[in-house]
């Protein structure tokens, strides 16, 4: 050390000394009770104050370390910070940081889905909770279809409640505020009771708005529900109204049903005139045939039918267009078995058998192979597959199909197996025709 800076050293001893009096080496410690604030106890305070939070959640956003962004958010959320509750909502909508967070993000959901504070409850709470105790592994998202979680977590979404009660709560909260896709879920858990005992005039009432403002698959399900009188007694009149306003949007499933009532009577005002009601089923038909929504079955169904029309409906007989119809018709079960093409192919059959048993047992044998893919209870409905190759070959032809009665006792034996089976239906307690009660 210098001399000067010694000299310097003293005097700011000395100085100390004069201003605050005594010998600061005798005692350096402050005196109880001076009222000092320590740095830590700003710290410490200063961790409670929810902009602090923000910042070190922001800061973790920014590092992508979505756990430590998504619980500081939550954390500065319980002081109702606005910019805390949009970001948790952001982080936990695109799934990140929610498994670790899991407890915290179902605890605010459940706060913001109630009304408090003068606010109303949150429909993004309310959704996301109900999805969640209903069994959904994934968080909430606007697009349920793509059936996968977004973010990066999607491999491990977040553990789902399995509790429909509390989904159906959250659900009839979510549509008393005009939610639709939980008016949606709450119609149809109210009618395949999930949730809460089954009452389908409430389902109705809530599936019935959306059905008329034009949602198509709400309409085509309605109409589906009155057609089939599942739950209620049938009623195709009003069944027709939902599937015409599915079919205005060509609507396959919609244009069938019309086209069966109409060829039943149901629809329209034709009166006694059956050549109006079969010209109108025919072009419903026909739509489902040139449009490009149709599956191959509903495809098939359309042109079986129409090969009826043309084969039977005394306006409209037409062997030609009969036979290619039924053609068609079976063409469309090589690639998806259906029950239309195996009639298809056993209309077929039937119209050559006393002049080409050959050819016929050919169709039979066609629709064999696809009854044999199709459900035990179709299977055992179009018993008469069976039964008429094994008269074929029971019978014979001259001169073209030779007899052979072990191949008939073969089918035969066949027939009885399957008749013999018991068909135990497996139905999905969370769907309805295919449709599912939480995807609109």
């Amino acid at each position: 050390m210098t001399t000067r800076t010694h000299k310097l050293s003293v005097i700011s001893v000395l100085i100390f000394s004069s201003v605050f009096g005594g010998n600061v080496a005798a005692d350096s410690t402050p005196p109880q009770n001076s009222g000092w604030v320590g740095y830590q106890s700003v710290f410490d305070g200063a961790m409670d104050d929810p902009n602090v939070m923000m910042y070190h959640s922001d800061k973790a956003y920014q590092a992508k370390d979505y756990n430590e962004a998504l619980r500081w958010a939550l954390a500065a959320a319980r002081y109702e910070h606005p910019a805390a509750i949009t970001n948790a909502k952001v982080l936990i909508q695109s799934n990140l940081g929610t498994v670790a967070n899991r407890e915290a993000v179902i605890e605010f959901l459940r706060y913001y889905a109630e009304p408090h504070s003068g606010a109303p409850a949150d429909q993004f709470a309310q959704i996301y909770l109900a999805d969640f105790y209903r069994g959904d592994t994934c968080v909430w998202t606007s697009d349920k279809k793509t059936g996968s979680c977004p973010g990066g977590e999607s491999s491990k979404g977040p553990m789902a409640g399995l509790d429909l009660t509390q989904s159906y709560y959250f659900y009839t909260s979510a549509a008393e505020q005009g939610n639709e896709r939980a008016q949606y879920a709450t119609g149809m858990m109210d009618i395949l009771a999930l949730g809460t005992t089954r009452n389908v005039p409430k389902g109705i009432s809530l599936l019935r708005p959306l059905a008329e403002r034009g949602n198509v698959p709400v309409s085509y399900l309605l109409g589906l529900i009155y057609q089939r009188g599942d739950w209620m007694l049938q009623d195709k009149e009003e069944a027709s109204k939902f599937f015409e306003i599915a079919a205005k949007s060509n609507h396959p499933g919609a244009l069938l049903e019309l086209a069966a009532n109409a060829e039943s009577g149901v629809v329209g005002n034709f009166g006694a005139d059956t050549s109006a009601r079969h010209g109108y089923a025919s072009r419903q038909y026909l739509s489902v045939l040139d449009g490009v929504l149709a599956n191959d079955e509903q495809r098939a169904r359309a042109a079986y039918r129409l090969g009826l029309l043309y084969s039977q409906a005394p306006s409209m007989v037409d062997v030609d267009k009969a036979a290619k119809f039924m053609a068609d018709a079976a063409r469309f079960g090589e690639k998806t078995a259906n029950e239309s093409s195996v009639l298809a192919l056993l209309w077929l059959g039937n119209k050559v058998e006393k002049v080409n048993l050959a050819t016929a047992v050919s169709h039979y044998e066609a629709a064999l192979s696809v009854v044999k893919k199709l459900p035990l209870n179709v299977q055992q409905r179009q018993g008469q597959v069976w039964e008429l190759l094994a008269n074929a070959y029971g019978r014979g032809q001259d001169g073209n199909f030779d007899r052979d009665q072990r191949l008939y006792a073969k089918y035969m034996n066949e027939k009885r197996i399957v008749q013999e089976k018991v068909f135990v239906p497996i139905n999905s307690p969370y769907e309805y025709q295919g449709y599912s009660a939480f995807v609109m």
